[in-house]
């Protein structure tokens, strides 16, 4: 069973110290490091939120949203350097990809949470092997 959306809405919360985190783990790991350990704590909370248990998805959502937010702090502050151009087609590309996920995503609800998470997991996974591609051009 998959939880109602709206109920997780409070684990949004944990995107903030994700996105505070940024700098730090930048600083530590460099870009492209920080961005694969964003994307593996995304892979982490979607694996967590297989089990059919409330806490576990509960906190699995958690910690992809502290690796959203966190990879979308390093996208943002690598497309600011190259200039607004860059900077408004990453804004532009963000927007999109949230569209095309809710367009591609709901089909495979009712398939149950397995190929759900199978598809979000393989996008965390090509997210992470894009990582250093995407950082070395910016």
């Amino acid at each position: 069973m998959l939880p109602d959306p709206k109920d997780a809405a409070p684990a949004d919360l944990a995107g903030i110290p994700g996105s505070a985190l940024t700098g730090r783990l930048a600083a530590r790991f460099g870009e492209v490091g920080a961005l694969r350990l964003a994307f593996g704590v995304v892979a982490a909370g979607l694996l967590l939120q297989f089990p059919d248990r409330p806490w576990l998805i509960l906190l699995g959502f958690v910690l992809m949203m502290a690796g959203l937010f966190t990879a979308q702090g390093l996208g943002g502050a690598a497309s600011g350097r190259l200039g607004s151009g860059v900077s408004g087609t990453y804004v532009a590309a963000f927007y999109l990809g949230g569209t095309m996920a809710g367009l591609v995503y709901p089909p495979f609800l009712h398939l149950g949470a397995g190929p759900a998470l199978g598809l979000a997991a393989s996008v965390a996974a090509l997210s992470w092997g894009l990582a250093a591609k995407a950082l070395r051009e910016s």
